[in-house]
């Protein structure tokens, strides 16, 4: 007769790490193979056969790979073997150029709308830079938005925006040409906003324009109901922050009207 023992479980588990994207799987002793179920003193060098940690379908792209442990065998070891797992983090760039730049004129100055670049670089935006045709710096701003006073009215401009993240800036989009102009032509003596051209607002409250006329009948249009939208009382609702025109039209054939530009601020 003989009495048959049984073998001992070993638990062998790969290593676990985060790289960065660029890196080359890790070498150092970190990376090692660790166990649980040695008995009566023994360990890895109890072993036979070379304990291998590998990595399959990693070529370097960002991503969660399984680390995988083999090799090892023994006559009194049932060995089992558990998954590490690597963990690849993006590198990041800065951020590509921001999207629909559209410049609109106004009295002595124009509004610059414009998107989020489709690609942040793998980091937040942190702010956006404006700069004239000249390269010059005219403003930095963390809206989608910005309006540009000072400029003289009848005179082309073109404005580029870059956004930058914590890698740097990122290249510029330009928008299209724009030249303000006189937006009241009916002549303020006749028909004009009575608190200016320029106003502002909160996206979470509602704003009533007034007007300073002798016409009896006009009507408010909004250039970008997508901001806001505008009642025949001229009571502004706002929906996101930006900027954008109001107009005040006469309807009594006087052909009398007058622009304000409103940015809706958080």
């Amino acid at each position: 007769s003989y009495v048959k023992i049984a073998k001992a479980a070993l638990e062998v588990t790969a290593p676990s790490r985060t790289i960065n994207q660029g890196e080359g799987i890790p070498s150092d002793a970190a990376w090692a193979l660790s166990y649980a179920g040695f008995v009566a003193g023994e360990g890895p060098s109890d072993l036979s056969g070379a304990g291998t940690i590998g990595v399959p379908g990693y070529a370097g792209a960002a991503g969660t790979y399984a680390v995988k442990a083999g090799g090892l065998a023994s006559g009194n070891y049932a060995i089992s073997y558990v998954d590490g797992t690597l963990t690849v983090t993006a590198a990041t760039t800065v951020p590509g150029a921001p999207t629909n730049v559209v410049a609109t004129s106004a009295e002595a100055g124009a509004v610059l709308d414009f998107g989020p670049p489709e690609n942040d670089g793998g980091s937040p935006v942190l702010f956006y830079t404006i700069r004239s045709e000249s390269g010059a710096v005219i403003t930095t701003t963390t809206a989608l938005y910005s309006y540009i006073g000072g400029l003289v009215n009848g005179v082309e401009y073109v404005f580029s925006v870059a956004a930058t993240n914590e890698n740097g800036e990122g290249p510029q989009a330009w928008s299209n040409k724009v030249i303000p102009k006189n937006q009241n032509p009916g002549g303020d003596d006749k028909m004009r906003f009575t608190d200016g051209i320029r106003q502002f607002m909160r996206y979470d409250q509602q704003k009533l324009l007034s007007v300073t006329t002798d016409v009896a009948s006009y009507e408010f249009v909004s250039s970008n109901i997508s901001i806001a939208t505008v009642s025949s009382e001229g009571l502004v609702t706002p929906k996101r922050p930006g900027n954008l025109r109001i107009t005040v039209y006469a309807t009594d054939g006087s052909g009398l009207n007058a622009t304000v530009v409103l940015s809706v601020n958080r």
